[in-house]
């Protein structure tokens, strides 16, 4: 079962909620049933025209005649045709769609020969009988799409039968508890843009880290079907104690993100070596890790919190205010692990504050700045 909040399509300038699957399986069906239902219209820019009745919006291209645009597709037409989305709500909103779709028309690029490649979905009810086609997204003739099936397959395969679960993590920060996630059970997200997956080891190993807080060897995996995120993965420790993610990555593992363009099946086949890897080794990898962060708790990052503040702006160029909300949140009673301002104490207090994003991507960005100095000093 999925919970998600509805919308019709109708109101094309929401961005409807992301559904939270409660199971792998579950989101497997919704991916799988999606992938089988798209295809992609090949054709260019020149062709390409907009519509609109009863409030909802159309385009039309190459005898596919009036595809009803979802959010994201309406968000990338504003934008090839470099208009603010804004602008075009507010028309919406003062009941002026002919203005609309004069700009759309007007200022879409009708270059002929730019290709468009036009993802539609189409519905159909319980007898086969075709319901509904809607243009899902407008992507450009370099983009190269990677199924969200295809992306949680291979966890399935991989990561599931070696102990790993999808599980959403009890991260203690405001900005990632808050809103939809609250009450949820799983870590696993999907929505009309981009999916997202949260995935632990469901073994207690906080016995050989209890002086570190407590760690969870995890892996986190998102995708963008239709274009508005890249594909990326990382592999992390969950600190059981602040509930912060600290992205630590094996350095064989390589770029662990990706734009959807070119060759992304490269980019896969990089994706499905790395979950082999990490299926068969995070266990020997785990104990080896542990040894590491037991060094940086005992090693001095700084003498005082003025000179830790400053070394954080210089050699990590933080700002000052983020190098001082990072220190003052090595104080938290659930961050005080290894010696006071030690590279293991500072590591968590930016880990703290990295979850304070609700994005994957920030995340992951702001918690590697902790991966880079731990690396940096302890030379791993």
């Amino acid at each position: 079962m999925n919970h998600v909040i509805t919308q019709s399509i109708a109101n094309v300038f929401a961005r409807p909620s992301d559904a939270n699957h409660d199971s792998m399986q579950d989101l497997l069906d919704a991916a799988e049933q999606e992938m089988d239902q798209s295809r992609t219209v090949k054709t260019t820019s020149d062709k390409i025209t907009f519509a609109a009745s009863g409030g909802r919006f159309s385009m039309s291209t190459d005898g596919h005649v009036g595809l009803p645009l979802t959010s994201y597709s309406m968000t990338q037409a504003a934008g090839m045709a470099k208009i603010q989305t804004h602008t075009l709500e507010r028309l919406h909103q003062r009941e002026r769609d002919d203005l609309v779709v004069d700009n759309l028309n007007t200022l879409f690029s009708n270059v002929s020969g730019h290709e468009k490649h036009i993802l539609v979905r189409d519905r159909y009810d319980a007898d086969g009988t075709g319901i509904e086609s809607v243009a899902r997204a407008i992507n450009g003739g370099a983009y190269s799409r990677l199924w969200d099936f295809q992306v949680f397959s291979e966890m399935q395969d991989f990561l599931l039968p070696r102990g790993f679960t999808p599980q959403l993590p009890a991260l203690r920060s405001d900005a990632m508890r808050s809103g939809f996630m609250h009450g949820l059970n799983t870590g696993l997200f999907r929505g009309d843009q981009c999916s997202f997956g949260f995935f632990f080891v469901n073994q207690d190993m906080q016995g050989y880290t209890k002086s570190l807080g407590g760690l969870k060897p995890g892996m986190m995996v998102w995708n963008s079907e239709v274009g508005a995120r890249s594909f990326g993965y990382h592999t992390f420790y969950y600190h059981e104690m602040s509930g912060s993610i600290l992205i630590w990555t094996p350095a064989k593992h390589g770029r662990k993100r990706f734009v959807h363009r070119g060759d992304i099946n490269k980019a896969f086949k990089e994706y499905v070596t790395t979950l082999e890897d990490v299926a068969d080794n995070f266990q020997p990898r785990f104990l080896d890790d542990i040894e590491q962060f037991e060094i940086a708790a005992v090693t001095p990052y700084a003498a005082d919190e003025g000179a830790a503040i400053q070394r954080l702006n210089k050699e990590l160029k933080m700002s000052a205010n983020d190098a001082k909300a990072a220190i003052e949140a090595t104080k938290l009673r659930q961050n005080k692990f290894g010696a006071p301002l030690s590279v293991w104490n500072v590591a968590l207090g930016i880990a703290w504050e990295a979850g304070q994003t609700g994005r994957a991507e920030s995340l992951v960005d702001n918690s590697l700045v902790a991966t880079k100095m731990m690396r940096s000093i302890l030379k791993v």
